[in-house]
């Protein structure tokens, strides 16, 4: 199984090991973060929102437009 809303920002660290990368989160200020997850393909990206210590939300699609914080509309 994947991660969900609630599980811990470590536990996606560990869950997806060797495919993330974490970024300070844009509006939450130097506590939250964004883990980026990308995908087998290399094309696709799950975006995990923690609080710095949980996961608040997540969205998924294909780079870049996933990353996009404003989303794509």
């Amino acid at each position: 199984t994947g991660a969900k809303v609630g599980d811990s920002e470590q536990h996606v660290l560990d869950l997806y090991k060797g495919r993330t990368a974490v970024q300070p989160h844009k509006y939450t200020g130097p506590e939250g973060h964004y883990v980026l997850v990308l995908g087998p393909d290399g094309k696709a990206q799950i975006v995990f929102e923690t609080d710095g210590g949980k996961v608040v939300s997540y969205r998924a699609g294909r780079q870049p437009e996933v990353e996009w914080v404003e989303g794509c509309s």
